[in-house]
C-alpha cells in the first residue's frame, strides 16, 4: 500500500474519534482552575479568564507538562525531550556586625537533567514563560513601585491554586482519550495564539453551564463562599469569614 492511501485511511479515523466529543467527554471536576481547563478544553478562549502570558497559564502549563511526564510517559510524541532544572550550588550569606544571617541568595547555579521526558512544543512555550516569570520576579525587586512582597504572594497562590490540578485532571481522565488529546492541543494552541479546535456543537463554557433567571438574593453570602473557597489557595493571609459587606447588584444583563 502506498504511503498516500494509509494516510488516507488514517485520518478519517482520527477525525471521527475526535467528531464524537461532548463537552461533558473531559473530567474536570474539583479542579481549582475548572472552569479554566474546561474553557481550554471547549475551545472557548475568550472566556477561558487567563491570558497566553499570564502566571496563571504558565503554572497550570507547567503542572500539565511535569503531571503527564509522570503518568504518561507511553503516549509521549517520537521527538519528546528531557526536562531540565536550575538548582543553586553555591550560596552568598551576608551578615551584620553581630555575625546574624541578614541575607541568602544563590551565586552560582546550574541546569541538570531530571530524567523526565516531555513534548518539546509545549516545553517551549512554558521556558518562554518561565524566562518572562523569572523577569517578573526580578523587576519586582528592583525599586519601581511595586510591592515585592505582594507580587511574591501573588504568584504563590496561583502557583497553589495550580499545584495538584493537573496531577488530578490526569487522574480523571485516560492518558490516551481523546478529550486529554482535544485539551492538550488546545493548552499549545492558547499559548502560542492560534485558532482554538471547537466542538462540534460549538459549546462554550457559558452554554454548558447553562443560565438561570436573576432573583433577588443575599449574594453576600454567595462572594463569602466564593473567597472561602478561593482562600484555601491562600498562602500568607487567613480570610475572615462573614466579614463580606455592603454587596448589591448594580446591573443585570439581557437574560437577567
Amino acid at each position: 500500500m502506498k504511503l498516500g492511501a494509509a494516510l488516507a485511511m488514517i485520518a478519517p479515523i482520527a477525525v471521527a474519534a475526535q467528531s464524537g466529543l461532548t463537552p461533558a467527554s473531559l473530567k474536570a471536576s474539583g479542579l481549582n482552575y475548572e472552569s479554566e481547563v474546561t474553557a481550554l478544553y471547549l475551545g472557548d478562549f475568550a472566556n477561558a479568564r487567563m491570558q497566553p502570558e499570564g502566571n496563571a497559564y504558565a503554572f497550570l502549563l507547567n503542572e500539565y507538562i511535569n503531571a503527564f511526564s509522570r503518568r504518561c510517559p507511553a503516549q509521549l510524541p517520537a521527538n519528546k525531550v528531557e526536562i531540565m532544572a536550575t538548582r543553586c550550588v553555591r550560596e552568598t550569606v551576608t551578615r551584620d556586625g553581630w555575625g546574624t544571617e541578614i541575607s541568602r541568595t544563590c551565586s552560582q547555579s546550574e541546569t541538570y537533567g531530571t530524567g523526565r521526558l516531555a513534548d518539546p512544543a509545549l516545553l517551549r512555550i512554558s521556558s518562554n514563560l518561565e524566562a518572562k516569570q523569572s523577569r517578573e520576579i526580578l523587576g519586582s525587586i528592583i525599586p519601581n513601585g511595586n510591592d515585592p512582597a505582594a507580587t511574591a504572594r501573588r504568584m504563590t497562590d496561583i502557583a497553589l491554586a495550580a499545584k495538584g490540578d493537573m496531577d488530578a485532571l490526569l487522574g480523571q481522565n485516560s492518558c490516551s482519550s481523546a478529550a486529554l488529546k482535544r485539551f492538550q492541543a488546545n493548552l499549545e494552541r492558547f499559548g502560542t495564539g492560534q485558532a482554538p479546535l471547537q466542538l462540534a456543537n460549538k459549546a462554550t463554557l457559558a452554554s454548558t453551564r447553562g443560565g438561570t433567571a436573576y432573583v433577588k438574593s443575599d449574594y453576600g453570602k454567595l462572594v463569602d463562599a466564593l473567597i472561602r473557597e478561593n482562600a484555601r489557595g491562600w498562602m500568607m493571609n487567613r480570610y475572615v469569614g462573614g466579614s463580606v459587606s455592603g454587596v448589591s447588584v448594580a446591573s443585570t444583563d439581557a437574560a437577567g
